[in-house]
């Protein structure tokens, strides 16, 4: 679980399905891998993607205003 949650944090691997990380990382199927993942981190994989981006995205967009002041 913990690899799948690294490569949800990498922009590079933001077009990788999350079916083709959790099947690579081992698990059988996307259901046995969603509720592993939700039980360890509390979200299920595709919401801690989603807070992921909107992170880097508002870090980002934050870094970009304190330059321009």
């Amino acid at each position: 679980v913990e690899e799948v949650r690294r490569r949800l944090l990498d922009p590079r691997q933001d077009e990788v399905p999350i079916l083709t990380m959790a099947l690579e990382a081992g698990f059988g199927s996307i259901v046995s891998f969603n509720r592993a993942f939700k039980d360890r981190y509390g979200l299920t994989p595709s919401a801690y993607r989603a807070e992921s981006r909107a992170a880097a995205l508002a870090t980002a967009s934050g870094s970009l205003h304190n330059s321009v002041e």
